[in-house]
């Protein structure tokens, strides 16, 4: 009888430390942050002059139900002029960068081993050109006020444990630099991306 009762508080106690073990390792509130990654395509009449260079960002989640949340970041991209248009007497960067924000919508419910969202929202972004070997010190650095635009996207969230996931993802930029009575063109590009997300 003895040893019946001490086997029933043995088995008890250890579903009580994994119990706890696991409420401690369980995500403890609705914040969740992001770094990302990877390769910058622009697009329409950008890419004429652009060529593909990198990105990287990063941001914080704040879910509202479990399906739906809030996210703002801050991104930076950086393309190369392209010889084939300027020469290779030209050389510079363009530094695309500034604030994104918008709202996130995650599926699966967990009855997937991966977890797809999607997202849209806002930017609030600028542009700068750094040109080399030019004379004029004036003309060497430009850039632009910063403007709203939008962003769509989405990707897939890859569990690595419960507060840890490695998330590939794309998404599509674009906004247009004010009119100063110059001729303007769309700022816009493809983000193929990979990154971190980590729930606090």
């Amino acid at each position: 009888m003895k040893k019946s009762t001490v086997g029933i508080l043995a088995a008890l106690a250890a579903v009580s430390v994994a119990g706890t073990a696991n409420a401690q390792m369980a995500p403890s509130t609705p914040f969740s942050i992001g770094v990302n990654a990877g390769a910058a395509l622009p697009t329409g009449d950008f890419g004429d002059f652009a060529s593909t260079g990198w990105t990287v960002g990063v941001d914080g989640t704040f879910n509202i139900t479990p399906m739906f949340g809030i996210y703002a970041g801050y991104s930076v991209s950086q393309f190369t002029l392209d010889e084939e248009l300027f020469g290779e007497d030209i050389e510079g960067n363009l530094t695309e960068q500034g604030f994104d924000a918008g709202i996130k919508a995650t599926f699966g419910g967990g009855a997937l081993p991966f977890t797809p969202f999607l997202k849209g929202g806002l930017v609030y972004h600028k542009l700068s050109a750094d040109f080399d070997d030019i004379d004029d010190e004036e003309e060497d650095e430009l850039e632009t006020d910063s403007e709203l635009g939008f962003e769509v996207g989405g990707g897939i969230m890859l569990p690595l444990g419960a507060r840890i996931s490695v998330v590939p993802s794309a998404s599509y930029m674009q906004w247009t630099p004010e009119d100063d009575g110059d001729e303007t063109i769309d700022i816009s590009s493809v983000k193929l991306q990979i990154g971190l997300n980590i729930r606090i």
